[in-house]
């Protein structure tokens, strides 16, 4: 009979400290929470933190200046005309300085070009 054999599924299983050390090859971060060895593309694809951390404060500070906006619209300061104008201007000034520092923060985490220095 042609019939293939069904493969076999071994688990895999976090090598002991002791191996790490001795190969050289492990540490505590190759690992994550459920214990089984990250890959270097589930390294690659996960967010920062302080991209996280600065995208939280962007829009937070998105969402007060909206809401200053809303509550000179209650207050009438503001004519509803004006509201909507200031709501866009809010919206992208936001967007337009949360990219530019995204972009300044990328630059320094990833230098496209490294300095050569001279001894």
């Amino acid at each position: 009979s042609t019939r293939p054999r069904p493969l076999e599924i071994k688990e895999r299983r976090k090598p002991s400290e002791d191996q790490g050390r001795r190969a050289g090859t492990f540490n505590d971060e190759d690992f994550g929470k459920n214990g089984r060895r990250t890959t270097r593309i589930e390294k690659a694809m996960s967010i920062p933190a302080p991209v996280a951390t600065g995208t939280f404060l962007y829009l937070i500070l998105g969402a007060v200046l909206l809401g200053l906006v809303f509550a000179s619209r209650l207050t009438g300061r503001l004519s509803k005309d004006n509201a909507d104008i200031a709501n866009v201007v809010v919206i992208i000034s936001t967007i337009s300085t949360w990219l530019f520092w995204l972009c300044a923060w990328m630059h320094q985490w990833h230098p496209l070009i490294k300095p050569v220095y001279e001894e």
